[in-house]
């Protein structure tokens, strides 16, 4: 697994165990209430970095995979009124 998605609920300190493994190079929290996404991506020397997206126009970049969605590419479909 080279990306892996989960949802915000997820305890936040498992989620930062799994990071200790090497064969995840990224991770994405994405809220379920507003739009926000944590995007977290291991670097070739083993650090990790945190990026906060809240803007429907950001662009999550996916390194590992190769990927790249905006927010509201993610998003789309949610009303967040709604709730």
């Amino acid at each position: 697994m080279k990306f892996a998605f989960r949802s915000e609920n997820i305890s936040r300190e498992k989620t930062t165990a799994r990071f200790a493994r090497e064969y995840i190079y990224g991770y994405v929290i994405v809220a379920q209430d507003k739009m926000r996404i944590e995007l977290y991506q291991k670097q070739s020397g083993g650090e990790w970095t945190k990026e906060i997206l809240t803007e429907q126009k950001e662009t999550a970049e996916l390194k590992s995979v190769e990927l790249s969605l905006t927010l509201a590419d993610i998003y789309r479909g949610v009303d967040f009124d709604d709730e």
